[in-house]
């Protein structure tokens, strides 16, 4: 009986411990997606300066040009119209900078605290493939840990509800004065009969066994939606990579080809203002994603890490 409920009582500690495990990994898991936002808001908000810095100064020349007769109203119009886009996204682009750091500051509680890195990098994770990964997570899983550990507990718990009807044999040894004439060692040994408990016993067991039932079936649906957790992590990390290999790959680096050439045209009278604005705005488009791609990236790595365990094999 004793051994029982040592069994049952080491069980419900270590179950204990999973779940806390699980507490911090759900924990890294938050504070590592608002670090990444943030990075991304911040990155978001000095390109929207950027490109409202150029509409500014694209309309100054626009203005000049239109003077002189070089450029049709039109033109100047379309760059007031993009300058006004720009001023609405900087400020956009500050809110949401403010809010994603607030969010962070908040996460790890400490106000804008000193030395964190706002600098936009790709993580990149060690080749791993999705069988390894669902594997690992079955051994690693804090959940799958804790409620595993629950059937060892309700087990040991009917065990001990079975035979709590039987006799139990004790061994008991003492050292100690037993009369006062002379002092001594005594062993005794003995058994403890239970009362009789009209059923009471054999209901516990029936009760502690069904329980033990539930356990595991709790225990199977944990692992189910651990494996699903993985694959839908892992599924999101494969599409933010290809995502990160095709702006790496040509679309970024067409993009602001194009831009230069409109660049090099206005400046040679061979562009006009109109295409040279519209090569801006595909450039500033591209870059944006790029910077959220980057972001999805990091994220989808972190959550790939959150649902195998909180470490990659």
């Amino acid at each position: 009986k004793r051994r029982q409920r040592v069994i049952a009582a080491i069980a419900d500690r270590d179950a204990a411990k999973a779940e806390l495990d699980t507490a911090i990994s759900d924990l890294d898991l938050a504070v590592s997606t608002a670090y990444f936002e943030a990075i991304r808001a911040k990155t978001e908000l000095g390109l929207a300066t950027n490109i409202k810095n150029n509409a500014a100064n694209l309309l100054t020349a626009a203005k000049n040009q239109f003077q002189i007769g070089d450029a049709p109203r039109s033109a100047v119009i379309r760059t007031e119209i993009e300058l006004s886009r720009a001023e609405q996204a900087v400020s956009a682009a500050e809110t949401d900078s403010a809010n994603r750091q607030n969010t962070l500051y908040s996460l790890i509680g400490q106000q804008d605290p000193g030395g964190l890195q706002y600098e936009l990098n790709a993580t990149a994770l060690p080749s791993v493939n999705l069988f390894s990964l669902e594997s690992y997570a079955l051994k690693q899983r804090g959940d799958i840990k804790s409620a595993a550990l629950g059937v060892v507990s309700k087990d040991a718990a009917y065990h001990s509800a079975k035979i709590s009807g039987q006799p139990d044999l004790f061994l008991e040894g003492r050292h100690a004065q037993l009369n006062p004439v002379a002092g001594g060692t005594s062993l005794r040994v003995g058994l403890t009969l239970p009362l009789i408990d009209f059923g009471k016993n054999r209901a516990d067991a029936a009760t502690a066994k069904a329980e033990i039932k539930s356990q595991s079936a709790l225990l199977e649906e944990t692992k189910r939606l651990a494996l699903l957790d993985v694959r839908s992590a892992y599924a999101m990390y494969q599409q933010a990579k290809k995502l990160i290999e095709s702006f790496e790959g040509q679309r970024l680096s067409r993009s602001k080809e194009l831009l230069e050439m409109a660049k090099i045209g206005y400046e040679k009278g061979a562009t006009s203002l109109l295409e040279y604005l519209d090569a801006q705005q595909i450039y500033a488009m591209e870059t944006t994603d790029y910077v959220r791609a980057i972001s999805n990236l990091n994220i989808a790595a972190a959550n790939l890490r959150h649902a195998v365990g909180g470490k990659l094999p």
